[in-house]
């Protein structure tokens, strides 16, 4: 079961979201989000995942975003500071 605080997008979503950006790939362990960032972009995953870190505790983790998940949060569009790190 897919946990509700973080959906999935179809592949209709990923399909029109691609055509507002671009398509990345790491690999190597990638900070994609820092803690404190206020800029930042939105990341859909397409392969691998993305894992969510608290800043106080480096190895521990948050959640992981896989496939079709996405990182982010409603601080997106309120550009709030950036509370967590995420490493592709």
């Amino acid at each position: 079961m897919i946990d509700s605080k973080y959906p999935e997008l179809t592949e209709i979503q990923v399909e029109k979201l691609k055509t507002y950006g671009e398509v990345e790939f790491y690999k190597e362990p990638t900070v994609v989000l820092d803690f404190g960032d206020q800029h930042y972009d939105f990341f859909v995953v397409l392969t691998g995942g993305i894992r969510i870190i608290d800043p106080d505790k480096r190895e521990d983790s948050i959640a992981i975003h896989r496939r079709h998940q996405f990182s982010g949060s409603s601080s997106i569009l309120s550009h709030r500071t950036l509370v967590f790190v995420a490493k592709h």
